[in-house]
C-alpha cells in the first residue's frame, strides 16, 4: 500500500469512529434529515484523509491538518445537533477524553510490544491496534452516554450549563498537557497509561458529582413548582368552600325571607288587590340578587378548576369564555384530566396579566365525545414565549424550562393522543386530545 493510501486509511481509523461516537447521545436532535449529517461529516472526513495521505506522501508535518480540521468537525457537530450549546460541549469533552485514552492505550501497547526508538504511530499496525482498543472499549462507553445522554437533555438549569462544561475542560486540560511527549520511549512508560487512566476516572467522578448536583437542582425545581400547585389546589378548595358557605347563608336568609312574602302575598290575596300584588311581586324579583354560582360541567374536579379559574380571571379583568361538557365520569383519570387542566388555565391566565394593548380574553373549550377528550384553550398573551432548541417552552416564572407544557405532553402520550401548543399574533393557542380506555383513533 503506498504511503498516501496509508495515510489515508490510517486518518479514517484515527478520527471517523469517534465522530459517529459523538453523534451517538443526540441522534434523534438533529438539525438536518440524516443524510445531510453523514454527507457534512464525510465530505469533511475525505478533506481531511487525503490531505492527511498527501502531507504523509510528500513527507511534510501531517499535524498541521488537526487545528483546521478539529475546529470544522466542532463547527459541524455544533450547526448539525439541536440542543443547548453548553450540554453539547460537556458531553463532547467527555467524547474527546475518551479519544486521548483509547489513543494512549493503543500507543502504550504498539511501543510496548514493537518498541523501536525511531517508530511513529502511523502504519497499518498502529490503525489495528486503535481499532481493537476501540472495540474493546466502546460498549462501556455507549453504555454511559446513553444513561447519561437523557439525564442531560432533562435537566433544565441554563446558568449552570453555561458554566459546568469548564470543569472537566480544565481537568481534560491539565492531563493532556503532562503528556504531550509522544515519543516511544515516553509512550511505554507506566506514567503514561497511568495519566491517561487517571483522566477517564476522573472524568467519569466528575461528570457523576456534576450529574448528581444538576439532578438535585431539577428536584429543587419540581418540588417549588409542586408547592405551588398544592397552593393552588388549596386555594380552589378555599373558593369552593366560601361559595358552599355563602350559598348556605344566602338559603338560611331566604327561607327567612320567604316567610315575610308569603305573609304580605297571603294578605293581598285575602284583600283581592290583584294589581297591588303583582306591582309587589315585580318589585321582588328586581330585588333579587343576580345568580353568581356556576355549574360548567356535571363532573365536580373538573367544575371545581373552571370555577376557580373563572373567579381568577374576574378578578383580573380578563374575558373568561367557557363552553365544558365532561360526564360525571370521564373517559380518563380524574387527576389527570384535571392537571391538563390547570395547567392550561394558570399559563394561560398568567400570559393575560399585564395585556394592555387589546382586551385580554381566555377561551376554553372542552368536550368527551366517543370515548375521547378535546381541550382548547386560547388566549392573549404579552409577548410569545421563548422557545428552546429542543422545542420547549421556556419558564417566565423561573430560569430554565416550565414543566407545564411538559406535563400537559407527557398525559396526551400515556393517553395515546397529542398536545400541539403555537402562538400567532400575540394569541396563545393550545390543544390536546386524549383517547381514553373505550376511545378508538381514527
Amino acid at each position: 500500500m503506498s504511503e498516501f493510501w496509508t495515510g489515508f486509511v490510517c486518518s479514517v481509523v484515527d478520527t471517523l469512529p469517534y465522530r459517529l461516537l459523538s453523534y451517538y447521545p443526540f441522534r434523534r436532535q438533529l438539525r438536518f434529515p440524516g443524510w445531510v449529517a453523514a454527507l457534512l461529516i464525510a465530505v469533511s472526513q475525505l478533506a481531511y484523509s487525503a490531505g492527511y495521505g498527501y502531507m504523509l506522501m510528500t513527507g511534510r508535518n501531517y499535524q498541521i491538518l488537526n487545528v483546521p480540521f478539529v475546529a470544522a468537525c466542532l463547527l459541524i457537530y455544533l450547526s448539525s445537533v439541536r440542543v443547548n450549546i453548553w450540554k453539547v460541549l460537556f458531553l463532547y469533552i467527555f467524547i474527546m477524553d475518551y479519544i486521548a485514552v483509547v489513543r494512549g492505550i493503543a500507543m502504550f501497547v504498539e511501543a510496548s510490544l514493537f518498541f523501536r526508538p525511531n517508530m511513529v504511530f502511523t502504519g497499518p499496525r498502529s490503525a489495528v491496534i486503535l481499532m481493537a482498543v476501540f472495540a474493546l472499549t466502546a460498549p462501556l462507553i455507549l453504555l454511559f452516554l446513553h444513561n447519561t445522554k437523557d439525564r442531560v437533555l432533562q435537566s433544565d438549569a441554563p446558568a449552570l450549563w453555561r458554566v459546568v462544561w469548564v470543569l472537566p475542560a480544565f481537568m481534560t486540560l491539565v492531563v493532556l498537557l503532562y503528556t504531550t511527549d509522544l515519543t516511544p520511549a515516553a509512550v511505554r512508560q507506566p506514567r503514561f497509561l497511568i495519566s491517561r487512566g487517571v483522566l477517564i476516572a476522573s472524568m467519569f467522578v466528575i461528570y457523576g458529582v456534576l450529574l448528581y448536583a444538576l439532578d438535585a437542582v431539577q428536584r429543587e425545581t419540581l418540588l417549588r413548582e409542586r408547592a405551588a400547585r398544592q397552593d393552588t389546589l388549596l386555594a380552589m378548595q378555599r373558593t369552593q368552600y366560601n361559595q358552599l358557605t355563602r350559598h348556605i347563608q344566602e338559603a338560611t336568609q331566604a327561607r327567612h325571607d320567604l316567610r315575610q312574602h308569603l305573609r304580605i302575598i297571603r294578605g293581598y290575596l285575602q284583600d283581592g288587590s290583584r294589581d297591588a300584588l303583582r306591582a309587589y311581586v315585580e318589585r321582588y324579583e328586581e330585588s333579587l340578587p343576580p345568580d353568581t354560582s356556576y355549574t360548567f360541567c356535571r363532573n365536580w374536579a373538573v367544575n371545581t378548576i373552571v370555577c376557580y379559574y373563572n373567579e381568577e380571571a374576574r378578578k383580573a379583568e380578563v374575558d373568561f369564555s367557557v363552553r365544558v361538557s365532561i360526564p360525571e365520569r370521564p373517559c380518563v383519570s380524574e387527576p389527570e384530566l384535571c392537571a391538563i387542566l390547570g395547567n392550561l388555565l394558570e399559563n394561560a391566565l398568567d400570559a393575560c396579566r399585564g395585556v394592555t394593548e387589546c382586551a385580554p380574553f381566555i377561551r376554553l373549550r372542552a368536550e368527551e365525545k366517543d370515548g375521547r377528550i378535546a381541550l382548547v384553550v386560547d388566549n392573549t398573551c404579552l409577548e410569545e414565549p421563548s422557545v428552546g432548541q429542543d422545542g420547549r417552552f421556556r419558564s417566565s416564572k423561573h430560569e430554565g424550562f416550565g414543566t407545564g407544557t411538559a406535563s400537559v405532553r407527557d398525559i396526551a402520550r400515556r393517553h395515546g393522543g397529542s398536545a400541539d401548543f403555537r402562538c400567532e399574533n400575540k394569541i396563545f393557542y393550545a390543544s390536546v386530545l386524549l383517547f381514553g380506555e373505550r376511545g378508538e383513533k381514527k
